[in-house]
């Protein structure tokens, strides 16, 4: 089979991002799995692995947020939600910078 292109691949990663924002789970969900069967055949960049893990964890975040794990949970207020993941966005996005300098430099 033929290499995809990380860029292509950046490309639905940005896309399932959009749908995660959203809370748009069926959409994102079949982003997610898209994306992990084009990891299979993508050429090597560990930057966009490591953007990829970024987005698997949003998506979690968005799950446990819409699907409470524990009964009688309170969902959560999303106008709230929306400013945490803003703010750990910020701080997740310092993370990765770091992170992309450490991999440059090894």
């Amino acid at each position: 089979m033929e290499k995809v292109l990380s860029s292509h691949v950046g490309l639905k990663i940005n896309e399932w991002y959009y749908h995660i924002q959203r809370f748009n789970v069926p959409d994102a969900e079949a982003y997610k799995e898209e994306i992990k069967s084009m990891l299979d055949h993508m050429e090597e960049n560990q930057d966009l692995l490591l953007y990829f893990s970024l987005m698997e964890f949003r998506h979690k975040l968005m799950l446990d947020y819409l699907n409470p794990l524990e009964n009688g949970k309170e969902r959560a207020n999303f106008k709230e939600l929306a400013m945490k993941i803003k703010r750990d966005q910020e701080k997740l996005t310092g993370l990765l910078v770091l992170l992309q300098f450490f991999l440059r430099h090894v």
